[in-house]
C-alpha cells in the first residue's frame, strides 16, 4: 500500500520543518513525538547528503595554501619536515616544547617543562633569531581567535577565523575535581578515560580537575543530522590539519589564561564529520600524540567521533592513534535514517565494520564509545534501549570490546519537533541498558545557554550553493518508500 499523506508529512516535518512554516519556538500541537516514532517504524527514508551531491562532496578539499601560494604549515609538519625547516632536531624539539603549551617560541624567551598539560616548570628556550623568524612567519598564518564566549559553568567557546574568511567554533569544557573522580571511576569500569573507552597511560590524581577541548574538523557538515545545528549549514569545506591543530594550540593558551584546569583531553565532536576528512584528521591525531614533535597527548585522551559514513571509512579509522566513538542515536535502521538522513548503509553493516576496525587494535585500545542523543518520545523508550543492547551484544560478548554508551540529553538546536527527554526517561533508559549488561553514563551538559553544547555549534560561514538549492534542512532530498508487506 502506498505511504499515506500523513506519514509523508511527519517525515518531512522532521527533516525540513522550515519549509512547512514551523518556527523553532513551538511544536505543532497536532504532531507528537510518538507519531514520529511510529512513522519511522513504517517507512524507509532514502536521502542524499544534506548539502551537496556525492560528486560535489568528493571535490571539496581542505584549505588552500597560504597567500603566497607556498606551504605555510607549522603545527602539522612531522618531525623530519620540521627538522629540515629549522636546520636541526634540537631546534625542532625546542619549538614543540613551547608550542604544546600554547606559547609562541618566536616571541617568548622561556617555556614550560612538564607533562604537556600546560602546567610545569618554566625553563629558558635556546631558539636562535633565524629560527624564531621562521616560526613567527608560520604562526602568523594560523587562524586567530576572533571571539570568545564564557558560560556560567566555565565552558568557553572560541570562534576562529580561517585564512579564506570562513569560521569554525571550538569549545573548552572544564571538569571539576569531583566530576573528574566520577569519570575516573567510570573509565575504570569501561576501560577508558573521560567516560570514553581507553585505559592506556593512566595518570595520577587530578586535584584540579581537567579540561576537554571539543574540536571541529570541517566548516559545516554534510551528514545532515536532524537534531544538530551544524547540519543545517551543509558542508562548506574541510579543514586542513594545521587548522584543526590551531584549535588545540589556542585552547591551551586560553585555558591557561582563564585559570581553567589543565587541558588533557581532545574530542573530535565539534563541527563536521571527521571520517569525511580522513587525511587531515589522521595527520592532526599524529601530531596530537607525538611526544617529541607534537602536543604529547596520550592516545587514550584523543577521541574521534563519527556517524560512520560508510563501512570502508570505519575500517580505515581502526588505525587512527585515537579512541573511537560512534554516534548511533538509534539502533533500528528506519529510525536512524530519520535522525541521520544521509545514512545509506544498514546499521548491522556499520557495526560489522567497527568490529573489523577494533580487531586490529591492542586489547587496551579495543574499546568503543556509543553516543545517543536523547529525544523526547523519539528514541528514549525502553524498547529503544532493548534494541540498542541487543545491537551491541556481538561487540561486547563475542569480541570482548569495552563498550560505553554515552547518553546525551538533547540540546536545543532550533528544531520545532525535538525536545530533551525528561530526566526520568533518561534514567529508565540507562537502567534498562545496565540491566542488560551494557555500561552507560549520562553526559553532563555544558554551555547550552550560549549554544556551546553538543549539537549547537554553527557559524555564519557559507559556500556558494548551486542554483535552485535552498538553505538548511530544505536541501535534504527525501523519498519515502513503503516497507514490503505494509498494509
Amino acid at each position: 500500500m502506498a505511504t499515506s499523506p500523513q506519514l509523508r508529512l511527519l517525515v518531512c516535518l522532521v527533516l525540513f520543518p522550515s519549509a512547512h512554516g514551523f518556527s523553532a519556538l513551538s511544536r505543532p500541537p497536532t504532531v507528537s513525538f510518538r507519531d514520529v516514532s511510529s512513522a519511522v517504524a513504517q517507512s524507509t527514508v532514502e536521502a542524499v547528503d544534506a548539502a551537496f551531491d556525492k560528486d560535489d562532496l568528493a571535490l571539496l578539499g581542505s584549505a588552500p595554501l597560504g597567500k603566497s601560494g607556498v606551504d605555510e604549515r607549522l603545527l602539522s609538519l612531522d618531525g623530519d619536515e620540521l627538522v629540515e625547516l629549522l636546520g636541526g632536531s634540537g631546534r625542532a624539539k625546542v619549538v614543540w616544547r613551547t608550542l604544546k603549551h600554547g606559547l609562541n617560541p618566536g616571541e617568548v624567551a622561556t617555556t614550560m617543562r612538564g607533562s604537556g598539560t600546560g602546567v610545569g616548570e618554566i625553563v629558558p628556550t635556546t631558539l636562535g633569531a633565524a629560527s624564531k623568524e621562521v616560526v613567527n612567519a608560520r604562526l602568523a598564518g594560523l587562524p586567530p581567535v576572533v571571539h570568545t564566549v564564557a558560560s556560567k559553568d566555565g565552558t568557553r567557546k572560541m570562534l576562529l577565523r580561517l585564512a579564506d574568511g570562513m569560521e569554525v567554533e571550538t569549545v573548552l569544557i572544564p571538569h571539576a575535581p569531583a566530576l573528574s573522580a566520577i569519570q575516573r571511576r567510570a573509565e575504570e569500569a569501561a576501560g577508558g578515560h573521560e567516560g570514553l573507552p581507553g585505559g592506556e597511560e593512566k595518570e595520577g590524581p587530578e586535584p584540579e580537575g581537567h579540561t576537554t577541548i571539543c574540536v571541529s574538523s570541517q566548516v559545516g557538515c554534510a551528514r545532515g543530522c536532524t537534531f544538530c545545528r551544524t547540519g543545517t549549514m551543509g558542508l562548506v569545506r574541510c579543514l586542513d590539519a594545521d587548522e584543526i591543530l590551531a584549535q588545540v594550540y589556542h585552547g591551551r593558551r586560553v585555558a591557561r589564561e582563564a585559570g581553567m584546569p589543565p587541558l588533557s583531553n581532545v574530542v573530535f565532536m565539534g563541527m563536521g564529520e571527521p571520517l569525511n576528512n580522513p587525511a587531515a584528521v589522521r595527520a592532526a591525531c599524529e601530531r596530537l600524540t607525538d611526544d617529541s614533535f607534537g602536543f604529547g597527548f596520550a592516545r587514550a585522551k584523543i577521541t574521534v567521533s563519527t556517524v560512520a559514513p560508510s563501512p570502508e571509512a570505519v575500517r580505515k579509522a581502526g588505525s587512527l592513534p585515537a579512541m573511537l566513538a560512534w554516534s548511533v542515536h538509534a539502533a533500528a535502521d528506519e529510525k536512524r535514517k530519520v535522525l541521520v538522513p544521509t545514512t545509506t548503509h544498514k546499521m548491522t553493516d556499520l557495526r560489522e565494520a567497527f568490529r573489523a576496525a577494533l580487531r586490529t587494535r591492542s586489547r587496551a585500545a579495543k574499546v568503543l564509545m556509543v553516543e545517543v542523543t536523547m529525544l523526547d518520545g523519539v528514541n528514549d523508550g525502553l524498547e529503544d534501549a532493548a534494541e540498542l543492547a541487543d545491537f551491541l551484544r556481538p561487540l561486547i560478548v563475542e569480541d570482548r570490546v569495552k563498550v560505553c554508551v554515552n547518553l546525551i540529553p538533547y540540546n536545543d538546536s532550533g528544531h520545532p519537533l525535538f525536545a530533551r527527554s525528561p530526566a526520568a526517561s533518561i534514567d529508565a533508559f540507562q537502567q534498562e541498558l545496565r540491566r542488560r549488561g551494557v555500561f552507560t553514563y549520562v553526559r553532563v551538559t555544558h554551555g547550552d545557554e550560549d549554544l556551546s553544547a553538543c549539537g549547537q555549534l554553527a557559524t555564519a560561514s557559507a559556500r556558494a550553493k548551486p542554483a535552485g538549492k535552498a538553505e538548511g534542512h530544505a536541501e535534504v532530498k527525501v523519498k519515502v518508500v513503503a516497507r514490503p508487506g505494509a498494509e
